[in-house]
Formats: structure tokens, sequence, C-alpha cells
């Protein structure tokens, strides 16, 4: 059985070879992973640490997510900024996970892929992935959480924003929250702005 997800629309987009290779042979790098990749697994971690600490009341999320830092090995400047925007997030995202049902954290999804035409499902492929978390509003709306890093403009009209609304990725996390049985009404973005500022060094005393 093939599993289509959006890791592997994504690299099949970007280079056909890439996905031969990876998905077809099982070929996986050997490499460790890089800064950025890790600053971002790291950062996930965290918030997923939050997340789970709000499906069971809330108690000690943002100390959970926290904790959860320690456990990745990060450079001192990279550590420094995980802490603050991971920090800043939890104090931003309280007031509305403390007003949220969570339905599910890290909720893994097969589902077969339905023709449109012909309403039969594609013989030996099945849609898969996983969603950061699924949330009802207070609102009573099902919202489907996606957890972003980025080192970019992330203001609203900026083209990071733009792109998001054309990425094919979410449009496969809705059809697994239907197959989960929570249809989303919205995605809701959690961008997280890594810091623009550098730390500087203290000047030499006798200079």
């Amino acid at each position: 059985m093939h599993l289509l997800t959006s890791s592997r629309i994504k690299l099949r987009r970007t280079c056909p070879r890439a996905d031969f290779y990876k998905y077809e042979l099982g070929l996986q790098s050997t490499a460790p992973e890089g800064g950025a990749q890790a600053f971002g697994t790291a950062v996930h971690a965290a918030l997923e640490a939050f997340w789970r600490a709000w499906a069971d009341g809330g108690i000690g999320a943002t100390e959970g997510a926290l904790d959860a830092l320690r456990g990745h090995a990060l450079d001192d400047d990279a550590a420094i900024r995980a802490r603050v925007m991971v920090a800043a997030y939890c104090a931003r995202y309280t007031r509305l996970a403390a007003r949220c049902d969570v339905l599910g954290v890290e909720v893994e999804f097969h589902t077969p892929i339905v023709d449109p035409d012909t309403g039969v499902a594609v013989p030996g492929w099945t849609l898969a992935g996983k969603l950061d978390a699924l949330v009802r509003l207070e609102d009573g709306r099902v919202a489907i959480v996606e957890h972003k890093t980025a080192g970019r403009d992330v203001s609203p009209g900026s083209d990071y924003r733009t792109r998001l609304t054309l990425d094919a990725q979410i449009g496969v996390y809705f059809d697994g929250a239907e197959a989960l049985g929570h249809p989303a009404d919205v995605c809701l973005y959690d961008i997280l702005a890594k810091p623009a500022a550098d730390r500087l060094r203290a000047t030499p005393v006798e200079e």
C-alpha cells in the first residue's frame, strides 16, 4: 500500500527523482538534522507538550512546553531564541486554549483516496498524515491547528501568508479531519516568527 502524504506531494512537485528514491526505493538520508530543522523540531515538540497539557486541563502547560525544549541539542543562541518564542506562544495562546475543547494532538489519519468522478477508491493508495492539533472552538467550529516557524516576514499580506493559502498540505488535512469524524471548518495557522535580533557580545573591559 502506498501512502500519499503532504510531504510526499511537496517532494514530488520539487523533484520526482527524489520522490522515487525516498518513497519507492526506501532510501533515507543519514545526515543529522541541520540547524534550522533541529530548531523547528525542538519548537514543535514544545508546542505538542503545550497542547497535550490543555487536552488534560491545562495545568503546567507553559512549564511543560519549556521543559520539552531541554531534550533537544541546540546551541546557546538557538536555545535562547526557542525559549523566547515558546514563552511568547504560550502567553498568546493560553487564553484561546482555555476556551477550546482539544480533540486530539499529533493525530494520525489514514483514509482512501476517492476518484471524484467515479466515487471509487484508488487501489493501492491511501491518504495519510498527522495533524498538529484538532480543537473545537468556543463557537462550536472545529479547527485544524497547524504550527509553523518562520525566519521571514509573516505579517498580514506577506508573501509567506499568501503561499500558505495555496499550500496543498491543508487540503490533505481537511480530508484527514473528516476521516477522523471531525470535519473541520477552519485552519488555525499559529506562526512563530523567529526574532530578528541577534545576541550581542559584551565589549571587553580594556576596550
